[in-house]
């Protein structure tokens, strides 16, 4: 059987590591490119999450020994290997899309070597964090220097990248799409139930939730709190519950379907997202858009880009998510009103087709691969027009 996507080019995806799983983000565009064959392309296979990116052309320069020389020369040197080089030219690569900003330098390599355009996407860790080296700082200004394109996945971040001094005619802010055909109402929510979904790491804002559920139970609401995810904080949270008298449903990690029947089954979605000194916070928060596509409104924390994922008061509830009262009485006025519930649980959903639509969102990041490869084209051309020029004189 001929394969559909054989004759178009190709744009190759780049994570260094194939796949953390909790970043099912980078993989979910790629199912609604209609012009551009997807390749996933990185240093390491991680095998947690391999089975998101199984269905795709992969290229790993561990294919290729000695590993150890290969990654070297291009951390050192900045020469990706030939072999690796020449493997990914059967794709017919047109532009590389390197997914977080600390990808950026081995793209960077890998687009020179291929003489194509890059883009880099900032997600938000890459660009908050106070306590990045000095090298990738520098790296990251060198980014902005000579990638084509400098993604940004909210204006939270778009703000950020140009105080760090990236110019802002190179910035696109670029929201993450929802598969709106996956996470859909369930319509089989339990009474009082409210839903978290995340890594179980501080600025995630659980340890906040657990204690405005606690305050709530003390009021006398019925409630059932479930969290979904895993982290270094497990065990934490874990004891904290115990210590508060409060039942909690711990499933740790969860496939995505399993993941929708959670929202299916909840009143609210509570994503209590917070600010670390070290500058931690949400980039943009896509459980909160997955849940309102799930009809679920929401009540998000002042975390980074999260209050762009929602429209407050109609969608979903903004906090400060470290005030355990205020986000308990956010929680109580949709747990204790059906009729605002059900209301926001429309908007929630209109809200997520209308800005966040993944087949709308894929067609204008496939727009922005085009553009940017007819810019390098002309730009390559003009060089060598110029060049030609000069060796004439």
């Amino acid at each position: 059987m001929n394969n559909p996507d054989a004759g178009k080019l190709a744009v190759l995806i780049f994570r260094k590591r194939l796949l953390p799983p909790s970043q099912t983000f980078v993989v979910t565009p790629a199912r609604s490119f209609a012009t551009f064959r997807p390749v996933f392309v990185g240093l390491l296979k991680e095998q947690a999450g391999w089975h998101l990116v199984e269905p795709y052309p992969t290229a790993l320069l561990s294919q290729f020994r000695p590993f150890w020389f290969h990654r070297l020369l291009l951390k050192l040197a900045g020469r990706p290997a030939s072999v690796w080089v020449n493997a990914i030219k059967a794709y017919r690569p047109a532009i590389v899309h390197a997914q977080f900003g600390w990808d950026g330098m081995q793209a960077l390599h890998l687009a020179k070597a291929l003489a194509v355009p890059l883009v880099v996407h900032l997600r938000g860790s890459d660009i908050m964090r106070v306590d990045a080296s000095r090298r990738y700082i520098r790296d990251r200004r060198r980014l902005y220097r000579e990638a084509q394109a400098i993604i940004a996945v909210s204006q939270f971040v778009r703000s950020r990248l140009i105080q760090d001094g990236c110019p802002d005619g190179k910035i696109v802010v670029h929201y993450d799409g929802i598969d709106t055909d996956f996470w859909q109402p369930a319509g089989n929510p339990r009474p009082g139930r409210i839903c978290f979904v995340g890594r179980l790491v501080e600025w995630k804002g659980c340890q906040h939730l657990i204690r405005a559920a606690a305050i709530l139970l003390s009021k006398g609401h019925q409630i059932e709190l479930g969290v979904v995810g895993d982290g270094p904080m497990r065990e934490y949270l874990h004891e904290l519950s115990r210590s508060l008298g409060l039942q909690v449903q711990f499933t740790g990690m969860l496939p995505p379907d399993q993941v929708r029947d959670q929202l299916g089954r909840s009143w609210v979605c509570c994503v209590p997202s917070i600010v670390l000194p070290d500058g931690s916070c949400e980039g943009l928060g896509n459980v909160s858009l997955e849940a309102q596509a799930c009809g679920v409104p929401v009540v998000v924390g002042q975390s980074g880009g999260l209050p762009e994922t929602i429209v407050d008061g109609q969608t979903g509830l903004v906090v400060d998510a470290q005030d355990d009262q205020l986000l308990a009485r956010a929680i109580s006025g949709l747990l204790t009103d059906p009729a605002r519930r059900n209301k926001m649980s429309q908007a929630a959903r209109d809200h997520v087709l209308a800005r966040f639509n993944l087949a709308l969102q894929a067609k204008r990041l496939e727009d922005l691969y085009e553009r940017l490869i007819a810019e390098h084209g002309h730009s390559t051309k003009q060089k060598l027009m110029e060049m030609s020029h000069d060796e004439g004189n």
